[in-house]
């Protein structure tokens, strides 16, 4: 086990949230990359109009880039049940 990754739970107003994470001696090897492309083919392939989010920490970090790379976009600060203030990334259509 490298890692994880998954959806945070079923769509909610054609609405998806994907989350992943590898454990400190795994970054940077492209495997959070390719987590994130994999779960954007799987929530595509249900449905391609449905919408996809993440949500990080307030700061630039690591999973910010893997969501650049990968062609979301910054939208907003929000409240996350975990990480309290989050940003919020949308992948572009």
């Amino acid at each position: 086990i490298v890692g994880s990754c998954g959806f945070t739970g079923k769509p909610i107003n054609n609405q998806v949230e994907i989350a992943y994470w590898t454990f400190t001696e795994y970054e940077n090897k492209g495997i959070a990359s390719f987590a994130c492309q994999e779960l954007i083919k799987i929530a595509k392939s249900e449905n391609k109009d449905l919408i996809i989010i993440a949500k990080t920490a307030p700061e630039h970090n690591a999973s910010t880039k893997i969501l650049e790379k990968n062609n979301f976009i910054y939208s907003e600060v929000v409240q996350d049940e975990e990480i309290g203030d989050a940003w919020l990334w949308i992948l572009k259509s």
